[in-house]
This record gives C-alpha cells, sequence and structure tokens, in this order.
C-alpha cells in the first residue's frame, strides 16, 4: 500500500498555521534582539523566516532551514531571555522584561509546533 506523490507532497508540507507562527517569531525576535545584541543578531532568525516561506515550494531544506533557525533562536533567546525574566529587579526596564517575555513565548511555542509536526509527519510515513 504505496502513497502516491501528491500524498507524499501533502505529508511534508508545514501546515499555514505554523509556518505563519515561524514568520512571527523570526520576525519578532529579529526586532527585539536587535536591540539588544545589535544588527548582526538578525541573521539568526532569517533562516527560520526564509525556511517558512521557502518550505511549500521546496519541503525538505525549507523543513531544515525552519529547524535549523528555531534551534538557533532557541540557543540565543531562551537562555538570555529567561535569565532577563529572573533578574528582572536587575533589569528595571519594563520594555526588557516585555520584549524577553514575548520572545522566549513565541520562540518556546514556536519549537512546540515545530516538533509536533515533526511527530504527525514521522506518523505519516514520510521521511524528514
Amino acid at each position: 500500500m504505496g502513497i502516491n506523490e501528491s500524498e507524499y507532497r501533502t505529508n511534508m508540507i508545514v501546515s499555514g498555521k505554523i509556518r505563519w507562527l515561524a514568520v512571527v517569531t523570526g520576525c519578532f525576535t529579529a526586532v527585539a534582539g536587535s536591540f539588544g545584541f545589535g544588527l548582526y543578531f538578525s541573521i539568526v532568525p532569517t533562516f527560520l523566516i526564509v525556511g517558512a516561506i521557502a518550505q511549500p515550494r521546496s519541503p525538505r531544506s525549507g523543513r531544515w532551514l525552519m529547524w535549523v533557525g528555531a534551534l538557533f533562536l532557541s540557543l540565543w533567546v531562551l537562555p538570555v531571555g529567561i535569565s532577563a525574566l529572573l533578574s528582572y529587579r536587575l533589569v528595571g526596564r519594563l520594555d526588557v522584561i516585555a520584549l524577553s517575555l514575548v520572545s522566549v513565548l513565541l520562540v518556546s511555542s514556536c519549537d512546540f509546533a515545530l516538533l509536533i509536526d515533526a511527530v504527525r509527519m514521522r506518523r505519516a510515513g514520510g521521511p524528514l
């Protein structure tokens, strides 16, 4: 009982909601991160944004770009954002706390959504 080409291609494409979440996460963290780390920080979320945009046209490479972008964002945003939230009395600025909180929530939800999608795809029988 094989899977035809159109079913295979449909199973390989990440849902539109997850792609939009990835684009919003990438754009927000690019702007918020450039305030704290400088303009070059915007390079890191670009992988996530480009992967989300390219994913329907190039399913495998788009997915890998999204995963690499999400991994690098997680490695940067989660430790720094959580430490800023834990030391809110030292930071003392509400805008930094708000940007950190929203960034941590967006990156965490994007990671979780990509993980759920990978499990869904694995169960559907498509290669990652």
